[in-house]
């Protein structure tokens, strides 16, 4: 026996078989594996989501909901999979700042794949949902997530995109990364087009007593609410994504600021402890003009926040 066949490959294998060394490296590596899932480590879920990247989607289960995800989309799902939520400690703080234990009926705008309008029905949180999706991907994901969680009889799902007039073909620009961050094109692109639809075309029974209005549309507010004059009237409890870049690629900037006035108090969802403040011009103005600054001094970076309009 050379030199070379005390190194091959097929040499260090028998040893390790019969030595009982692959049968001790083998528990090992389980072992390792098995005490990281029981600890429940961040890193370790990290670990696990990267690995499965060449998938498309893979499955995240709590001792509350269970989803699936994509294994490409490096927001929404990732923060699931890493986290077990996704800014579902925002939902958390508006019922506690509407002193609210459980919610009636929740419009979900925006819904993605179900993070916010799925736990808070299977935590009780709220009784019943509307929730609406454009991306065709993100709605059949948002299907199966609401049978997954057996709530199909507590949410409605609808396939439009939310806007400001009803029954236009609208084009989808697409995030590679950020699956929440589909949004409408304002030109028109090649590839799957969606049906516009107003708020009040759509939801035409709204009462303002226990229902709360979630829109997370990437900058889209302004239009929305441009078609939803029911809900501003009533004053129904609003959550908005407030995305100041955005608004000024839609140009509804202005427009946004306009439905904002028909509300009393805004908070900022951003805060650890959000403050009341009082809605009229001179604290609008200050307000916009600062988020407006701090996205002029990060211009590389996404720089928004989430408002409460009560």
């Amino acid at each position: 026996m050379n030199f070379k066949t005390i190194f091959n490959q097929n040499f260090f294998y028998l040893i390790l078989k019969y030595t009982g060394i692959k049968f001790l490296i083998y528990n090992s590596i389980y072992l390792i594996f098995f005490v990281f899932n029981k600890l429940d480590l961040k890193i370790f879920r990290s670990i696990i989501f990267k690995l499965n990247n060449k998938k498309d989607f893979i499955l995240f289960t709590s001792n509350k909901e269970k989803f699936i995800l994509f294994t490409k989309d490096m927001e929404v799902s990732r923060n699931i999979y890493l986290n077990k939520s996704f800014d579902l400690h925002k939902f958390y703080k508006v019922m506690d700042i509407l002193k609210k234990k459980r919610i009636n009926t929740l419009y979900n705008i925006g819904a993605n794949i179900g993070s916010i309008c799925i736990p808070s029905i299977v935590r009780n949180l709220v009784n019943f949902a509307h929730v609406v999706e454009m991306e065709p991907n993100n709605f059949k994901l948002l299907k199966m997530n609401i049978f997954l969680n057996n709530v199909e009889n507590k949410i409605k799902s609808y396939n439009f995109a939310m806007s400001d007039y009803d029954n236009k073909l609208l084009s989808i620009e697409y995030s590679k990364k950020n699956f929440g961050a589909h949004k409408v094109s304002g030109k028109k692109l090649k590839g799957l087009k969606v049906i516009s639809k107003k708020f009040d075309t759509l939801f035409k029974k709204v009462k303002k007593k226990d229902t709360l209005i979630w829109i997370d549309t990437e900058g889209y507010e302004g239009k929305i609410l441009s078609g939803a004059k029911n809900i501003l009237k009533l004053q129904c409890p609003l959550v908005i994504e407030f995305w100041p870049k955005a608004l000024l690629k839609f140009n509804s900037y202005n427009s946004l600021k306009a439905h904002i006035r028909y509300y009393n108090y805004l908070y900022d969802l951003s805060k650890p402890k959000p403050i009341k403040l009082k809605i009229n011009k001179k604290n609008l103005d200050e307000f916009f003009l600062y988020w407006k600054k701090k996205t002029n001094k990060n211009s590389n970076k996404t720089i928004f926040t989430d408002l409460l309009l009560i």
